[in-house]
């Protein structure tokens, strides 16, 4: 079973961006590399489709 916590992840930040509203984000993450997203301002949706980038058949929707 995972433990799934509130800590940020260890280690040196490797990007940071802001994006506007309305906006969008595209990049590539290696296996194990964590993604932490900050709302800023308050009221903030996401929506967020990932798929493995050696098997585009294989993704995940949320």
């Amino acid at each position: 079973m995972q433990t799934i916590t509130n800590r940020p992840p260890e280690g040196p930040l490797l990007w940071e961006e802001t994006i506007p509203a309305g906006g969008h984000w595209f990049g590539v993450m290696r296996r194990g590399t964590a993604l932490r997203l900050t709302d800023i301002e308050g009221g903030a949706n996401l929506c967020a489709l990932a798929w493995n980038f050696e098997e585009r058949l294989e993704r995940q929707h949320a």
